[in-house]
C-alpha cells in the first residue's frame, strides 16, 4: 500500500467550510462529524498499512474542499452510512491512482442543489421570455463565467417533464422584482409551448460540486454509495487506466424529503478513456440534466497525411492507442468505413501544437459543416503514427480505438428514470445490457451512437442488448428519437441520415417497449443486426402532438419511400444491411400501425419475419 498522508492532508487547503443559513443537505439525526480529524485518522490508517477503515457515520461539511485518496492500494473503508456535504462550486470525493479499493456505505450531497427552481409566473410568447419565481431552499445568482444553461418545463405539480425541445439558451437574470428571466427560445417553437403559468422551471447550475472521481484507477468498488446531488458528473471514471471498475447499488436520486425535483446537472455516470468498461449492477440513476450513462473512449483526427503510412494523428484527452493497436478508419463527413491499420510506431510532437491543431479542426468543420463543429482538445497530445500499411486518407479523415473505450462494459439489473436526454448512450464494443428497468426518457432509451462534436467513439460493436424494460422512452421527439435506436452523428449538414454502416454486430433481444412515443427500434447505420423476441405494447403514444412522424432528413427523393414518409412500424430500417429477425410481437396497436417491420431507404438484406 502506498503511503498518501500528504495528498490527503493536501485536500484540506483547497477550501473553507462554512456553514449555510440555507442549507439543503439535512441528515436526520446524525450528529456532526469533524472532518480534519477524519482525514487524520484515514492519513494514519494508510500510514499503519491497514487493510481498512471506518467512518464514524456523521454528517462531515467539506464546503469547497475534497474528500481525496491518491496513490492508496488494497483498501477497504465502509463510510457506515455517512454523509459528506460539498459546496455548489466545490469538491467532490476523489479518488485519483488508485487500484482494489472499495468505499461503501456512504451518501454524498450537496449545500444547496445544483438548479435554480420555480414556478412561472409570465410568459411574453412574442419574445420568448419566462419569467419565475424561485422557490425557498434554491439560489438565484447564477454561476459566473458560465454562458448556457439547460431549461427544463415540468407539470404544476413537478412530477412530469414535459415533451418539449431541448433548450440549451444563456443562463436566466434577475430582474428588478425579484423574478428571474430567462429566454429558452427553443421551448417556443410552434407546436412545443404547451405550459402555461403555474407549471414548474428547473435551470440546471453546472459546475464541479457533489458526486465521485475515479480518475486513473483500476479494481475500483464502489457499494451502496447514494449520491443525492450533484453539479458535474455524479460518477465519473476518466484518465486513461486499466478500469474493470465495479458500482453495485450506487445511485443518484433526490434526497427524500428535498424540495429538489431534480439530482444531477449533468450526467448521472459516465466513463470515459478506461480499457476495460465499467459493471454497473442493481444501480439506480434518475433526475439528472443529461445522460443517465455514458460510455466511451474518443475519436482522433488526422490533421496530416505525411506519407502512405505516416499520419498525425490528435484528439481530445490523452492518446487512446498505443504500439500494436488496431487504428480503424471513416471518410469524413458520413464515417464510412475506409480500412484499418496496425500502429508499429508513436512520435508525440510539439508543432503543430494542440491550440494549432484545434485551430484547423475548428477552421475544417466549421467551413464544411458549420451545424456540427467539433469541441476543444484538451489535454490532446498529437502524435507521429506509424502504420504497418499504406491508408488511403485524406485530412481530417477519422482514425480510431477502441483500445481505451470501456471494452466488454456490463449493465444490469440497473433503474434508470426520468432522465432529461438519454437513458444509456453507448460507444464501447463487446458491452452488455440486460434486465434493466429504463424508464420516462428525454430522448432516446438506448442509443448505440458515435458523435462528431464531442468527438466521442468508437463506433459500437458487438453489443447485446437483452431482457430490458423501456417505458415511455423518447418522449421528446417522434423522429429524432426511440426507444432503442443506433445512428451514427456523422453527416452534413447535422441530423441528416447517412449512407454508411459503421455499427456492426448488435444484438436486440427479449425486450419489453412499452409505450412508446413513436417507432420503438430505429435501426440506422448498423450492420449486422439480430432482432428477436422483442415485444412493443402500446406504441405511438405520441401521435396526438403537432410533431410530424417522418424520416426524410438527407434522403434523396428517389429514395423517399412510403416507409420513409409514413413509418409507423414497430421496427425500421434506414441505411442499414444484414439484419434478421423472429419472435417480435406487438399488443394494443393503434390504427396507424402498418405492421412489424418498414424496411427504409438504403436498407440491404432484411430479414425480419413478422408476427
Amino acid at each position: 500500500m502506498r503511503i498518501c498522508k500528504r495528498t490527503i492532508c493536501a485536500a484540506l487547503l483547497c477550501g473553507v467550510c462554512f456553514p449555510s443559513a440555507k442549507l439543503h443537505a439535512v441528515a436526520g439525526q446524525q450528529p456532526e462529524g469533524d472532518v480534519p480529524a477524519l482525514i487524520a485518522s484515514l492519513a494514519e490508517a494508510i500510514d499503519a498499512g491497514s487493510r481498512t477503515f471506518a467512518i464514524p457515520s456523521a454528517v462531515y461539511r467539506f464546503g469547497r474542499r475534497s474528500f481525496e485518496l491518491k496513490n492508496v492500494r488494497d483498501m477497504q473503508i465502509d463510510g457506515q452510512g455517512a454523509t459528506f456535504i460539498f459546496a455548489l462550486r466545490g469538491g467532490r470525493v476523489r479518488l485519483e491512482s488508485c487500484q482494489n479499493v472499495t468505499m461503501k456505505n456512504l451518501f454524498v450531497d450537496m449545500e444547496h442543489p445544483p438548479f435554480i427552481q420555480g414556478t412561472i409566473r409570465a410568459i411574453d410568447r412574442a419574445n420568448k421570455t419566462i419569467d419565475f419565481s424561485v422557490d425557498d431552499g434554491f439560489l438565484s445568482e447564477y454561476r459566473s463565467g458560465q454562458t448556457s444553461a439547460r431549461y427544463v418545463i415540468m407539470d404544476p405539480a413537478g412530477h412530469r417533464e414535459l415533451p418539449l425541445p431541448d433548450a440549451l439558451s444563456p443562463p436566466p437574470v434577475e430582474l428588478p422584482s425579484g423574478l428571474m428571466r430567462g429566454r429558452p427560445v427553443r421551448l417556443f417553437q410552434p407546436g412545443a409551448d404547451r405550459f402555461d403559468i403555474g407549471y414548474k422551471i428547473v435551470v440546471n447550475m453546472r459546475g464541479s460540486g457533489g458526486g465521485i472521481s475515479v480518475s486513473g484507477s483500476s479494481g475500483i468498488t464502489l457499494e451502496d454509495v447514494v449520491v443525492y446531488a450533484a453539479g458535474s458528473f455524479a460518477f465519473h471514471e476518466s484518465g486513461r487506466s486499466e478500469g474493470g471498475n465495479v458500482y453495485r447499488r450506487c445511485k443518484l436520486v433526490p434526497r427524500p424529503g428535498s424540495p429538489s425535483i431534480w439530482a444531477g446537472a449533468a450526467d448521472a455516470f459516465h466513463s470515459m478513456n478506461q480499457r476495460r468498461g465499467p459493471h454497473l449492477i442493481d444501480c439506480e440513476f434518475s433526475w439528472a440534466f443529461d445522460d443517465l450513462i455514458n460510455i466511451h473512449g474518443f475519436i482522433n483526427l488526422v490533421i496530416e497525411k505525411r506519407g502512405p503510412d505516416h499520419l498525425l494523428l490528435a484528439g481530445p484527452f490523452e492518446r487512446d492507442f498505443d504500439v500494436g493497436d488496431t487504428l480503424n478508419f471513416y471518410r469524413y463527413p458520413d464515417a464510412v468505413p475506409a480500412g484499418q491499420a496496425v500502429v508499429t510506431e508513436i512520435t508525440p510532437v510539439t508543432e503543430p501544437s494542440r491550440k494549432e491543431v484545434e485551430r484547423r479542426a475548428a477552421d475544417f468543420f466549421t467551413a464544411t459543416n458549420k451545424h456540427n463543429p467539433v469541441r476543444s482538445f484538451p489535454g490532446s497530445q498529437p502524435s507521429l503514427v506509424k502504420l504497418d500499411r499504406p491508408v488511403d486518407l485524406k485530412e481530417f479523415d477519422l482514425a480510431v480505438s477502441s483500445a481505451y473505450s470501456g471494452r466488454g462494459a456490463v449493465i444490469e439489473n440497473c433503474h434508470l428514470h426520468h432522465g432529461h436526454v438519454r437513458g444509456i448512450l453507448l460507444k464501447s464494443p463487446d458491452a452488455t445490457i440486460k434486465n434493466c428497468t429504463i424508464e420516462h426518457i428525454h430522448r432516446s432509451g438506448i442509443v448505440l451512437l458515435a458523435e462528431q462534436y464531442w468527438l466521442e467513439g468508437p463506433f459500437p460493436d458487438n453489443v447485446r442488448i437483452v431482457d430490458n424494460v423501456l417505458r415511455n422512452c423518447g418522449f421528446s421527439s417522434l423522429t429524432n428519437a426511440a426507444p432503442i435506436h443506433t445512428t451514427s452523428d456523422f453527416a452534413r449538414p447535422r441530423g441528416n441520415i447517412s449512407h454508411a454502416f459503421n455499427i456492426r454486430n448488435i444484438e436486440i433481444s427479449g425486450n419489453k417497449i412499452v409505450d412508446a412515443p413513436g417507432v420503438a427500434i430505429k435501426l440506422v447505420n448498423a450492420d449486422g443486426v439480430l432482432v428477436r423476441n422483442n415485444t412493443i405494447i402500446n406504441p405511438f403514444r405520441g401521435l396526438d402532438r403537432e410533431e410530424t412522424l417522418e424520416f426524410s432528413a438527407g434522403i434523396p427523393s428517389n429514395e423517399l419511400t412510403d416507409v420513409m414518409r409514413n413509418p409507423y412500424y414497430g421496427i425500421v430500417t434506414i441505411s442499414t444491411r444484414n439484419v434478421r429477425g423472429f419472435g417480435n410481437r406487438s399488443e394494443n396497436t393503434p390504427p396507424a400501425w402498418r405492421g412489424m417491420v418498414g424496411v427504409g431507404a438504403w436498407s440491404e438484406n432484411i430479414e425480419i419475419s413478422e408476427e
